[in-house]
């Protein structure tokens, strides 16, 4: 019985109301029992006078989720002026097929309870539209989720209690941080297919004017624009996090940064991170810890991701396709990730370690390397990368001072119940055989670990690196929170 109806930047189902209707027609018991469970009926779609009202009636008073097409009705602001306190949710599309010029649609409706509040332009509207105004009589004080899809305007509107914005459109930097304004409690703002033209001149603002912004997530699209806009938008850097989401991987190395277009096919240009972090915020306290996360293979890929983060924030750049060497490209130039001192890498294969040879050598004062879920990982690669990382002479730089494996649930060791790629990765570090000659600190963290662990595997462990040490947590990487995945607002995936 329930069904998407739409992309609205978030997740939310409806009820089909015909599978209702036929409930209620299967005989008189269940007509009865229908039409005394006012939930369902509370999915309502305004399409004629007498349904809608019949709705609202067997609602009884319990929250509305509306949608509504094109022009708001006489009979629709009727039913809304005696029931319209009961909506929370409104989902408002354009029509088709129409081309012109057009007043901004108002919603002149009474719904001063909506929390959750979407406008939505038909990807057949052709028409144009006249300059931004407010909607819902300005009775906006309730909303806490706002969408605005494909438009190139911007809400009037004074948004007090709104946390979450998705946008997506051509916007302008002043429509757009006059709309921000209007929005001093948001957390977090997506905007999706998106791009802003017009920066003002001079230096981007360091003032916050989002004190409570934790997470902004910005959609490169193939043939969009990422405008050098993005650097004006007013919030806290150091304690957010700002995530750039591309859709196939790809880096030109050929195109660099410009500072407003990206017309040319690639998902990024080259530099595109270091015109990110040139923001004062950044400058002033740069990140210390780099991160890769490798795209997996299972059913629901989800996304690599490339972020440089610190305790209270960070800034990544993720993408359904794998990390390869091009993502340095990223970077314009040397010198951008001195201050790196840490490397988090969750998933080691083959493209990670051409990435790493790469990048290592603007590392200078990488110390730790840390390895997450190392027993996921295929042996071939790991024990490559593992060999890279003691030998100096193969990296071509100094070998971190650290390496740290993070395994996941589970029992670390040799005896019977331990996971096969668990027993592969204790044998690579020594476990099993001497590698040579000492070199590094090894770590290994999780959540248990055999006698036999601590008995055998350690003494002989310590025959290959200079000290061995065993940190028993639940910890895998130390992500600060803001980009963990938020449940109840899809859009946001974390990382």
């Amino acid at each position: 019985m329930l069904y998407s109806v739409g992309d609205f930047g978030w997740t939310h189902k409806h009820f089909q109301v015909a599978d209702s209707i036929t409930l209620s027609h299967v005989c008189q018991r269940w007509r009865a029992i229908a039409l005394d469970f006012p939930y369902l009926w509370t999915s309502i779609r305004a399409t004629h006078a007498k349904g809608t009202e019949e709705l609202f009636r067997r609602a009884d008073g319990l929250s509305i989720q509306l949608v509504v097409q094109g022009t708001i009705r006489g009979w629709l602001k009727d039913i809304c002026a005696e029931r319209g306190s009961s909506i929370s949710e409104l989902h408002w599309f354009s029509t088709p097929l129409e081309s012109g010029v057009r007043d901004i649609i108002e919603l002149p409706m009474d719904a001063p309870n909506v929390e959750r509040l979407s406008l939505s332009r038909h990807a057949k509207d052709a028409s144009r539209y006249r300059a931004s105004r407010t909607v819902l009589q300005r009775a906006t004080n309730n909303v806490r989720y706002l969408s605005l899809n494909n438009f190139d305007w911007l809400l009037a509107n004074h948004f007090p209690a709104v946390t979450h914005v998705v946008l997506s459109g051509a916007l302008e930097v002043h429509n757009l941080l006059n709309f921000l304004r209007n929005c001093p409690q948001l957390e977090t703002l997506v905007m999706r297919d998106c791009s802003i033209y017009d920066p003002p001149p001079g230096p981007p603002t360091v003032q916050d004017h989002l004190p409570r912004l934790r997470r902004l997530s910005v959609h490169v699209g193939r043939f969009n624009t990422l405008a050098a806009g993005l650097r004006y938008v007013p919030y806290d850097r150091l304690n957010s996090t700002t995530e750039i989401i591309m859709d196939s991987r790809k880096v030109d190395p050929n195109m660099r940064f410009t500072g407003f277009h990206n017309m040319l096919g690639a998902d990024a240009p080259m530099g595109l991170a270091s015109s990110i972090l040139q923001h004062p915020n950044y400058a002033a306290e740069p990140y210390a810890r780099l991160f890769f996360k490798q795209s997996t293979a299972d059913p629901t890929p989800r996304r690599c991701a490339l972020a440089l983060f610190s305790d209270r924030g960070g800034v990544a750049f993720r993408s359904l396709s794998p990390l390869d060497f091009d993502y340095v490209s990223l970077f314009g130039g040397p010198g951008e990730l001195h201050a790196v001192t840490e490397l988090w890498i969750d998933g080691v294969d083959k493209r990670i370690i051409q990435l790493y040879m790469i990048i290592h050598r603007d590392l200078p004062n990488l110390h730790t390397v840390n390895l997450v879920h190392p027993e996921r990982a295929e042996a071939g690669p790991l024990g490559m990368f593992i060999t890279n990382m003691r030998m100096s002479e193969m990296a071509l730089t100094e070998a971190p001072r650290t390496v740290r494996l993070i395994f996941g649930s589970g029992r670390v060791g040799l005896d019977p119940g331990v996971d096969q790629g668990t027993r592969v990765v204790l044998g690579l570090v020594g476990a099993l055989w001497p590698l040579g000659e000492k070199t590094s600190r090894l770590i290994l963290r999780g959540t248990e670990f055999s006698p036999e662990y601590y008995s055998r595997l350690v003494p002989l462990m310590e025959q290959s690196w200079e000290s061995v040490v065993t940190e028993v947590s639940d910890d895998a990487i130390p992500l600060p929170p803001q980009v963990q995945a938020d449940v109840e607002f899809p859009p946001w995936e974390g990382w």
